[in-house]
């Protein structure tokens, strides 16, 4: 988070999730600082395991209120990666927080295939051509 604050020209955007069935004391405070460094917080899905990743989303969610800043729930992490990159302007910064390489989402008893990188990146494709930047 640091990084991003020191270095962002324009808004800091920052997306993220807690894992279900883990230390739930930690998602308010995650949220708070999320909401005091960064100018929108878009909050969704990271391993909800048997949680219903809505009721995550709330308890990071009054960290953000509570550090007055901004925020958006957005349940499916694909749709909110698209979200993010749809809604950031020329020197934004977009920091996709949780999942890095991890290649799967744990739903309920699944690991659910998933590609982070590519999902940004067909993402910001689809922004670019609809944005007039790419053919």
């Amino acid at each position: 988070m640091d990084t991003i604050v020191e270095f962002a020209e324009g808004r800091k955007i920052v997306m993220f999730g807690a894992g279900g069935e883990r230390d739930l004391s930690r998602r308010a405070p995650m949220g708070e600082i999320a909401g005091k460094y960064c100018d929108l917080s878009i909050l969704t899905s990271d391993n909800p395991r048997f949680e219903d990743p809505y009721d995550i989303c709330v308890e990071i969610s009054k960290g953000v209120e509570k550090a007055g800043g901004k925020y958006e729930i957005i349940v499916e992490r694909d749709k909110a990666i698209y979200y993010a990159i749809d809604n950031s302007k020329s020197k934004d910064v977009i920091l996709l927080a949780g999942k890095s390489t991890e290649p799967y989402q744990d739903m309920g008893t699944e690991k659910v295939p998933y590609d982070e990188g590519y999902i940004a990146k067909m993402a910001i494709i689809d922004v670019e051509k609809k944005r007039g930047l790419r053919n």
